[in-house]
């Protein structure tokens, strides 16, 4: 695990490897966890968490 990983791990509440799997693009965060890493990042929820085909 990396750094960033764990410590947004640790903010959000969530397993380490979640945030690896979202970084790395092979999951995505639940609803509820985009809504808290958005606050985290102080970037639109919308952006964030907007899928692309």
């Amino acid at each position: 695990m990396s750094e960033p990983s764990i410590g947004v791990a640790r903010l959000l509440g969530v397993p380490e490897g979640d945030v690896t799997l979202w970084r790395a693009g092979v999951t995505v965060p639940k609803s509820t966890d985009c809504e808290r890493l958005s606050e985290l990042l102080d970037v639109d929820v919308a952006w964030l968490c907007a899928s692309e085909a």
